[in-house]
C-alpha cells in the first residue's frame, strides 16, 4: 500500500523523504524546482505534477483556512483513492484545536528533524532513490505501533531506539541537516482501539507500555516520548482507518498546546 501526504507550504520537501506522493495546497514552486511541472489528470482536477519525486500542486480555490483546505484534499483523496493508498495529512506548526473529536497524541521531542529550508529538491530525488535509507526514515511512522506490539516496557524501548536509530543514520548518509525538533502524529479512537486489538495483552490502554508512554519516556540520545487523549477539532483524513489522522512537524510549543 503506497503513502499519500497532503502537505501546507514548508514542509513539502520533508513529506517527500515520509511519502510516496505529496500533494502541495499551494500554487507556486520553490526556487530550487528546476523541473516544469505537468498536469496530472490522473489525480485531482487542477492538479500539477513533478514527476521526479510525485510532487503535486493543488489550487485550493475554497474559502477557509489552510488547515480545512488540506482535509478536503484529503477527503477528496480518500474518496477516489482511499482503497489503495494510505492519505495522512501534514502539517508545519499548527496548533491542535480542541473540539469534539476524540484523539491521541503522539510526540518524539527533541528528535533530529530535516531543516526544509536547507533541503534541495536534488537531495530529495537522491535520497528517494536510495531505497534502504528511505525505508528505514519512512518506517519511523511506525513507531507506537511496533512499540506497542512489544511485550513489555524495557522491549518496547529497544524497538523505537531502534528506530530512531535507523532513521537518524538515513540521515546522516545523505548529508541532511536537521535541528532538534518534534513531531506529533494524531490518531482517532478508532485507529489506536483496532491497534491494541491486535498487539499483544501487554499493551492494553492503560497497561504498563502505554501508561510508561503517557507519563513520559526518555531513549538513548535524549529523544522524548509523549502519548496523550485529546478531544480535538476534525481536521481530515479521519476516515481513512488505516492510518494517522495527521502529522506535524515543528511543534515548538508542544507542551502549551497540549496541556
Amino acid at each position: 500500500m503506497q503513502s499519500i501526504a497532503v502537505v501546507t507550504p514548508g514542509v513539502e520537501k520533508r513529506a517527500a523523504l515520509m511519502f510516496d506522493k505529496v500533494f502541495l495546497i499551494d500554487v507556486k514552486l520553490h526556487p530550487q524546482a528546476l523541473i516544469t511541472r505537468q498536469k496530472n489528470p490522473d489525480w485531482l482536477d487542477g492538479a500539477t505534477f513533478v514527476p521526479d519525486f510525485d510532487l503535486s500542486f493543488i489550487n485550493e480555490q475554497q474559502e477557509g483556512e489552510l488547515f480545512e483546505a488540506v482535509g478536503r484534499v484529503a477527503e477528496s483523496l480518500l474518496a477516489a483513492r482511499g482503497a489503495n493508498y494510505d492519505v495522512v495529512p501534514v502539517y508545519k506548526r499548527v496548533a491542535i484545536q480542541d473540539g469534539q473529536t476524540k484523539a491521541y497524541i503522539a510526540a518524539l521531542e527533541t528528535i533530529p528533524v530535516v531543516i526544509e529550508e536547507h533541503l534541495s529538491y536534488e537531495q530529495v530525488a537522491e535520497f528517494r532513490r536510495d531505497h534502504e535509507a528511505c525505508g528505514n526514515y519512512r518506517a519511523l511512522r511506525t513507531w507506537l505501533r511496533d512499540g506497542l506490539a512489544a511485550c513489555g516496557v524495557g522491549e518496547a524501548k529497544e524497538i523505537i531506539e531502534r528506530k530512531i536509530e535507523d532513521y537518524t543514520k538515513s540521515i546522516q548518509k545523505h548529508g541532511l541537516e536537521t535541528s532538534r525538533d518534534y513531531i506529533q502524529i494524531v490518531y482517532d479512537d478508532k485507529f489506536i482501539k483496532r491497534l491494541l486489538a491486535l498487539t499483544s495483552g501487554a499493551a492494553v490502554l492503560g497497561g504498563p507500555i502505554m501508561a510508561a508512554l503517557t507519563a513520559g519516556v526518555y531513549l538513548t540520545g535524549g529523544v522524548g516520548l509523549v502519548f496523550l487523549e485529546r478531544k480535538i477539532k476534525a481536521c481530515g483524513g479521519e476516515k481513512n482507518d488505516h492510518s494517522e489522522i495527521a502529522i506535524i512537524y515543528d511543534a515548538k510549543k508542544l507542551a502549551k498546546q497540549l496541556g
